[in-house]
């Protein structure tokens, strides 16, 4: 009897711990759930910023690259070179890495969203 009512005392102890410890780990994935939720908005607003000053500095760049042909010739060789490489080629190819690099900023910031709302959606069983 006394054997019995220690391993009935010792499972008890042990349910009340699986207890706490869900309890415990799901509140963890409720953090994890709303820090992601919350990560990813916050991210949104600077890239969106970010692509919307990309495009408009290749609209000041194709100004630019207009009057640039009318300044050409009054600059010597080695300065309209220079000027060539970095308005045609240096700073398309920055601009192009910023918008390469805002998808797939953006990709990864839709992909937590969405972890993040399948994990917040309610689970129904169906038996079968």
């Amino acid at each position: 009897a006394e054997r019995t009512a220690e391993l009935q005392q010792a499972r008890d102890e042990l349910e009340q711990r699986v207890i706490e410890r869900t309890a415990e780990l799901r509140q963890a994935n409720e953090d994890v759930k709303n820090f992601a939720y919350i990560v990813s908005h916050d991210l949104r607003a600077p890239l969106v910023n970010i692509k919307g000053f990309a495009a408009e500095l290749r609209e000041s760049l194709s100004i630019i690259t207009d009057m640039m042909h009318d300044i050409l010739p009054s600059l010597d060789d080695s300065q309209q070179q220079l000027l060539t490489m970095t308005i045609d080629e240096d700073v398309p190819e920055a601009l192009d890495f910023i918008d390469s690099s805002v998808e797939r900023m953006d990709y990864f910031i839709n992909a937590v969203l969405q972890l993040s709302r399948l994990g917040r959606q309610a689970m129904t069983i169906e038996h079968i």
